[in-house]
């Protein structure tokens, strides 16, 4: 009997670990509504944009060349933590990965693709 209680409190106890996130205080990662992602390709390479979060990378999708595109957040990556972006052409082995960013529930983030991909540019609208 003992011993089913101990499996018991450490399964609620990894169950509460497992619920506990990154997010800002005061935010609710469930409620609102998806971050949307444009992205303005200026370059002549179709790229691939990804979104970092938790040590993972989620493939946003494709945009072409002198293409814009418009993408969302996966269910998987919740709002109010920080996120990066990275986009990477179809091509030659080039990339970018912006800063860490807190997203909330609604925001647009912009991703302008330069012909030099090195200067993509990456900005939220809220």
């Amino acid at each position: 009997m003992i011993r089913l209680r101990q499996l018991m409190v450490i399964h609620v106890v990894a169950l509460a670990g497992g619920c506990a996130s990154a997010a800002r205080p005061g935010v609710d990662p469930r409620v609102g509504d998806p971050v949307e992602v444009e992205v303005q390709n200026r370059g002549t390479y179709e790229v691939i944009v990804y979104a970092r979060y938790g040590g993972q990378s989620h493939r946003l999708g494709e945009v072409a060349p002198l293409g814009d595109g418009r993408l969302s957040l996966p269910p998987a990556i919740p709002v109010g933590v920080r996120v990066r972006f990275q986009v990477r052409t179809i091509g030659p082995s080039t990339g970018f990965e912006s800063q860490e960013f807190f997203l909330d529930a609604g925001d647009v983030v912009l991703i302008r693709v330069q012909p030099n991909i090195r200067q993509t540019t990456v900005s939220i609208r809220s």
